[in-house]
């Protein structure tokens, strides 16, 4: 079963609302950067530093999605089967990058404990795999 499958109708591409889903993005992961370079321990010690952690992640998860649901229907693609193809399609259409592209999908997957379990969060190196989990999505994530 597909995740998306657009109507056939073209429509202009919608340049305010890819604006306002790069801002959403970058605003988050602002937010989640501030949250990893907090020292472990000062991190463990209030649980409102996982929530928002999680919650950034979890805005920059969604408005990525829709963000490369967009940039999908402007390429044509008409059907989607998951998550993972949101952000593989795009990198083989060469508009991401396929670190970010990779990054994207790590951080999406349904079994990813970041987003979508709650208390995973405290384990040690949980930081450093975040940060190798894709970070880079941004204005320069996208070639075009």
């Amino acid at each position: 079963m597909a995740l998306v499958a657009f109507e056939p109708v073209s429509k202009p591409v919608n340049f305010e609302r890819i604006r306002r889903l790069l801002e959403e993005i970058e605003s988050s992961l602002a937010i989640a950067r501030s949250m990893v370079s907090v020292d472990y321990a000062s991190f463990l010690r209030d649980v409102r530093n996982r929530y928002t952690l999680r919650l950034a992640l979890v805005e920059v998860v969604e408005a990525a999605t829709s963000l490369g649901l967009c940039i999908l229907r402007d390429l044509g693609v008409r059907r989607v089967e998951g998550y993972s193809q949101v952000f593989r399609k795009p990198v083989e259409h060469g508009v991401l990058s396929l670190e970010t592209g990779e990054g994207m999908k790590r951080l999406a997957r349904p079994r990813n404990p970041t987003t979508h379990s709650t208390g995973r969060s405290t384990t040690p190196g949980y930081t450093g795999r975040l940060r190798a989990a894709g970070w880079g999505l941004s204005r320069g994530s996208l070639r075009r």
